[in-house]
């Protein structure tokens, strides 16, 4: 029983820091596209990259 509890506690931990590392992931990524979407001249450019990467 306790090795199932702390199977349990193992498999929280991965998944709650795997879960942070997608959200520090996808804020990187956010603050990157926004950067390039800020620094690319061309607009048209720039709204076709957007719909391509979302």
């Amino acid at each position: 029983m306790s090795a199932k509890h702390v199977t349990v506690g193992t498999i929280n931990s991965s998944v709650s820091s795997r879960l942070l590392g997608s959200i520090t992931w996808l804020t990187l990524s956010a603050s990157l596209v926004c950067g390039a979407y800020e620094t690319w001249p061309d607009s048209r450019t720039n709204a076709s990259f957007l719909k391509f990467s979302l």
